[in-house]
Parts: C-alpha cells; structure tokens; sequence
C-alpha cells in the first residue's frame, strides 16, 4: 500500500506511541493533536494517490533528510538543488519531493529557505558575530542574494532583518 493508505494513521499512531521524534522545535514528531490530524489530512490528500513511496520508506528520508540536513548543513549549499540533495541521500527526487511536501508542509526551496533563516536566527544571537555585516552573515546561511535574503526571511518571521533585529536592539556593521 502506498503512503497515502487508510493504514497511514496506524503508522502515525505508532511513531507517536513510541516516542520516535524528529527534529521540529519541540523535539517531538508531532507537538500536538492539531500537527496529528495535519499529518492525517496530508496522508489523505489525492495528490500522491499513485506514488509508489510506502509509509515506512516515507518515514525513514525524512529521518535521513533531517539528520543530513542538521548535521550536515547542506542547506548552506547556496546551489543546492532537489535533485542534488536526493543524490546525496542516495533517495529518488521525486520521493524526497513528496515527503517534504507532506512531513514539511512546504515546498523544497521553502524548506531550504526556511533552514537557512533558522540559521541566521542563531547567528546573530552569538556576540562575536556583529563583527560581520547581516549580508554576510546571510551569505553564510546559505542565501546567494540580497533580494532573495530579505523576501524569504520576511515570509517566514513577518519582518524585515532590519525590523528583526531592532526589535531585538542587536546592532551590526
């Protein structure tokens, strides 16, 4: 049976009845019932009726992605593409599309975005890089243009750096 089986939420019930987490902000794989029934609406979804990833492959790149993805901080890779980040992987694109889209609730270009603005995040709360210019810092994450810094890290925190970080009266050069 493929991912998007009337058996997915037995699965889903399992992972959370023995704890088996992944990386999200409260280390649990899903933080609430709300995540849960998210989780069950995406595993419905028409979209991947014909895929032929299985729930427990499914669930397994995502653990490779975020291991790989926290450990190693591909998203760094300011070329980073899909199919570049599946070789690595050693996982078809095509699954690793779908599991993101599904697990992630965001496309791969988000999801990468979305990393790098964490990272930035934690950047610039260490003292020792105000040193460094915020565009720098952005290059550093991953980001390959200014443009593209500011739209994405707007669209994921609703404000600017600038805003960002004035709220936080933290200064850079």
């Amino acid at each position: 049976m493929g991912v998007f089986s009337k058996k997915s939420p037995l699965i889903i019930d399992l992972l959370i009845e023995n704890g088996l987490t992944h990386s999200n902000s409260s280390g649990a794989f899903f933080s609430s019932i709300e995540e849960k029934n998210k989780m069950y609406d995406a595993i419905k979804t028409p979209k991947y009726v014909k895929s032929g990833l299985n729930q427990e492959t499914a669930i397994e790149i995502h653990k490779l992605l975020n291991e790989a993805i926290e450990k190693n901080q591909l998203f760094t890779n300011s070329e980073l593409t899909l199919v570049e980040l599946a070789e690595s992987l050693e996982v078809n694109p095509n699954y690793l599309s779908q599991v993101i889209n599904t697990f992630e609730e965001k496309n791969f270009y988000d999801y990468i975005n979305s990393k790098r603005v964490e990272l930035f995040l934690k950047l610039v709360a260490i003292p020792e890089n105000k040193k460094y210019t915020i565009l720098s810092l952005a290059f550093d994450c991953g980001f390959n243009s200014k443009y593209s810094f500011n739209k994405h890290f707007k669209k994921i925190t609703n404000q600017t750096p600038s805003e960002y970080l004035n709220s936080l009266k933290i200064n850079f050069s």
